[in-house]
């Protein structure tokens, strides 16, 4: 409230970008809420589902999917695929990072992923109108809402590999290693491999254990990948540490009471938790928590993450 105000004041001062900054940040509140008001629906689909029993886990997708065969299930679908995403890729991508310079990087990667659409144009004609509605690039330098556009536009025009690609751009030793180093070093930072194995764990209530389902996702059984990062060592924490070279001569700490569970973004068609490694790393050190950042099934390959 107290940044809201600021803003409300500068914008009474003759401050206009301050005006819009703040309608573009309730723009960006309203589209979370929407996602939410999304997911709710998912669960209350799952939930309703007829031939479902009580005590059976909730499927929040279809083992056969059909989007006709239900017309809720269509219409969901259709008024997410009309989504506009653009919130995202302009004046509000890289809002989860602090650091200044891995914000600037975000756009030079969002910049890139414009133009490089612009040239996959179908025709040559296609082209060259793209060329000038951008100014041959320059407008997306100064217009950010014209850049959130044109990237929201042609992440569904481009090819899923081509995406695939180009997002996990930050996992390849050119640019991965360098945003790594400038995001500073962790003491934990290690590779979990979950075997797809029955899991039995308490219940939170101690009235016995509860049967952890075997992940599948249209590809069978494979294991599952979680990247543990952490600012701290245990007695009985995995992983070696990645400070220290020669031995560990780092100050343990008692076990944390508490861990962030982190899954990434990518559109679940693309990137892995190292893409996400460098603000992890950020908000584990601020925060003084370990995260744990779970990999899963990519589309088209699998339908539904696992």
């Amino acid at each position: 409230m107290r940044i809201i105000t600021k803003v409300f004041q500068r914008a009474n001062e003759g401050d206009s970008y301050s005006m819009t900054s703040l309608t573009f940040w309730i723009r960006t509140l309203d589209y979370m809420t929407t996602i939410n008001e999304f997911l709710l629906e998912i669960h209350d689909m799952a939930s309703s589902e007829p031939n479902r029993a009580p005590e059976e886990p909730l499927k929040l997708f279809p083992d056969d999917p059909d989007l006709r065969a239900n017309s809720k299930i269509e219409s969901l679908s259709l008024r997410i695929s009309l989504m506009d995403c653009s919130q995202l890729y302009g004046r509000g991508r890289g809002f989860h990072i602090d650091d200044p310079d891995i914000r600037k990087f975000t756009g030079t990667i969002t910049f890139g992923l414009a133009w490089i659409a612009d040239l996959h144009e179908s025709t040559l004609t296609g082209t060259a109108q793209r060329m000038l509605e951008s100014r041959i690039g320059f407008r997306y330098l100064t217009d950010p809402e014209f850049l959130a556009a044109r990237v929201s536009e042609a992440i569904k025009e481009l090819p899923v590999e081509f995406c695939q690609n180009f997002y996990s751009l930050n996992e390849g030793d050119l640019t991965g290693k360098a945003l790594r180093r400038a995001m500073g070093p962790i003491k934990t930072n290690h590779v979990i491999k979950i075997p797809p194995e029955p899991l039995k764990t308490i219940r939170q209530d101690g009235s016995g254990f509860f049967e952890v389902p075997i992940p599948t996702s249209h590809i069978g059984l494979k294991e599952i990948s979680a990247r543990l990062l952490s600012p701290f060592r245990t007695v009985d924490m995995i992983g070696g540490c990645k400070v220290c070279f020669q031995g560990c001569s780092c100050k343990v700490q008692p076990s944390s009471n508490a861990i962030f569970f982190h899954m990434h973004g990518g559109g679940f068609i693309a990137q892995t938790s190292k893409s996400h490694e460098t603000y992890l790393r950020q908000w584990s050190r601020d925060s003084g928590v370990p995260i744990l950042s779970i990999d899963y099934s990519l589309a088209p390959q699998a339908p539904y993450p696992r």
